[in-house]
């Protein structure tokens, strides 16, 4: 169905039984707390900054998935959790894209997480995103920084963390920078100046290709 239009600076958005939860801002939104119904999607965007703010009860959604957009170069920031049971997620920024030490996102299923962000990409130390056994895309226009990715998926395209403009970077030690140990899982790092540069990136996955197109330094272990 259609979403519903809105102009407000800040929302507290339930479903109680069933559907869809469509919101579209046409400016920047603060969210407080977001719970989608078991079946139905939850679909928001906002025509400038996007925020899961750190002082609400963060974001739940059923199988038909999840989508926020932060539009028009807005910035998207996650300072809660998120939780996505059996559907697959979308997060999307037309600035950078920030996950907080709060916040972080758990799939359950063989949803595939999408995180993509014209901007940079930066992960809190203590901040992660586990893709359940779905398939996890990280893109960036820019600087990619890493505290945390995982999942139990056995494909070729397990994980996948692509920068067009930057390096991809280690940003904390609460966890393993990326994780994939399932067998048949395939690990792809692509960046254009540098993987793990000054500080290696840490891993615990079956198979690994690293691609570093102009020459910087590439170090994991």
């Amino acid at each position: 169905g259609n979403a519903i239009d809105t102009l407000v600076a800040r929302a507290d958005l339930r479903v109680t039984e069933s559907g869809d939860l469509r919101v579209a801002d046409g400016n920047g939104l603060l969210l407080e707390r977001v719970e989608g119904s078991a079946s139905g999607t939850v679909a928001i965007s906002a025509n400038g900054d996007l925020e899961l703010t750190a002082d609400g009860g963060g974001l739940t959604a059923g199988s038909g998935g999840l989508s926020l957009l932060a539009d028009g170069g807005g910035r998207l920031t996650v300072n809660a959790p998120v939780s996505v049971n059996q559907g697959g997620s979308s997060l999307t920024a037309g600035g950078d894209l920030l996950f907080g030490a709060g916040g972080g996102l758990q799939a359950t299923g063989a949803g595939n997480v999408v995180v993509a962000s014209a901007g940079g990409f930066t992960q809190a130390d203590g901040s992660l995103i586990d893709a359940g056994s779905g398939t996890l895309a990280v893109t960036a226009g820019s600087t990619i920084r890493i505290a945390g990715l995982t999942t139990t998926n056995a494909t070729g395209d397990a994980i996948r963390v692509q920068t067009n403009g930057g390096a991809i970077l280690d940003n904390g030690d609460a966890a393993t920078d990326i994780a994939a140990t399932v067998a048949g899982a395939v690990v792809t790092l692509n960046a254009t100046a540098g993987v793990g540069d000054g500080n290696a990136i840490e891993t615990d996955v079956r198979e690994l290709f690293v691609i570093n197109d102009v020459g910087s330094s590439a170090s994991t272990v």
